[in-house]
């Protein structure tokens, strides 16, 4: 079947490519399975077109499977998979793309945390404050990426603006601001987070979430990834509580996401029980270990103490 395999390959690969040459058993390797998959995954980057990563974020083909029965009703991947269905279209919110499957499995799960009657803050759309997430969100505010000056638009409850500027007059509006997947486009995090800080009421909560392992894309520019650790520490730095903290995959569906694997490629018991983990406290040792140590994104609640840390 392996030879069947490459040689279907082999019209697409290079002459160097080395697909006949004898698989031999790596003096590191602990069974020959492990150095046909290196052998099996060069070929598949050497073919041409390319046929790894399968697809550009794990979305299979042009159009995503029906995943209406996707896990048990009840669960987070079910819940989680039901709200992307009812969003195809919307950003990279398609069912089948991991990262965001897991979004909005941690949301879901987090979301009572938000007063009723506040006043949300979401990134370039209400997507993730409407009322079918964020029923406690009374009035429904987005943020909008602008090179201009700042400015707030109280009619349409639009702010513009470079997220390291604050916009003049947005201090203390809000109660929960969504920013998701958004810092590691900020070139600038410490001012930017400060700005999010001073927005924020006393109480208010921040619902953060920026990636560990994700391919570079350009929205405009690309300058960071976030580890447990670091993106806690910015947070704290900049005086919020963090209250809840999770990260998104274990190795096994990391490496496949790096490599386009889509939320079908796994079964949804799987899922449930290993893509969303919390890390409780201080205690990130276990991400040092094999089975963790690759993770997709990091996900974090945070809150704004009742006094700035100036009066404390």
């Amino acid at each position: 079947m392996t030879s069947e395999a490459v040689a279907k390959l082999a019209t697409g690969l290079p002459a160097e490519a080395g697909a006949y040459t004898p698989l031999q058993r790596h003096p590191g390797s602990k069974t020959i399975l492990q150095d046909a998959f290196v052998r099996f995954h060069h070929l598949l980057f050497q073919h041409a077109p390319p046929l790894l990563p399968l697809h550009e974020w794990g979305a299979r083909g042009p159009k995503d499977k029906n995943f209406s029965n996707y896990g048990a009703p009840g669960t987070r991947m079910h819940a989680a998979m039901k709200f992307s269905l009812g969003r195809r279209g919307v950003g990279h919110a398609r069912p089948s793309v991991l990262p965001r499957l897991a979004h909005n499995g941690w949301i879901i799960g987090q979301a009572g945390r938000t007063r009723p009657n506040s006043t949300c803050l979401g990134w370039d759309n209400t997507e993730f404050i409407g009322a079918e997430l964020m029923p406690g969100c009374q009035e429904r505010w987005v943020f909008r990426f602008s090179k201009q000056r700042g400015a707030i638009d109280h009619r349409h409850r639009v702010i513009t603006g470079d997220l390291a500027v604050a916009a003049p007059g947005s201090e203390g509006l809000f109660d929960t601001v969504v920013c998701n997947f958004v810092f590691e486009h900020v070139a600038r995090p410490i001012q930017a987070i400060a700005v999010i800080v001073r927005m924020l009421r006393p109480r208010g909560l921040l619902f953060w979430a920026a990636p560990f392992n994700e391919r570079f894309h350009l929205v405009p520019g690309d300058y960071f990834r976030y580890t447990v650790m670091g993106a806690q520490t910015l947070l704290r730095d900049a005086g919020l509580h963090v209250v809840h903290t999770q990260r998104w995959g274990n190795s096994m569906i990391t490496s496949g996401y790096m490599l386009g694997f889509g939320a079908g490629d796994f079964s949804p018991r799987y899922m449930e029980k290993h893509m969303l983990a919390e890390v409780s406290g201080s205690n990130v040792g276990w991400l040092d270990q094999k089975p963790h140590f690759l993770y997709i994104d990091v996900g974090i609640v945070a809150r704004k103490p009742a006094l700035a840390l100036s009066q404390l």
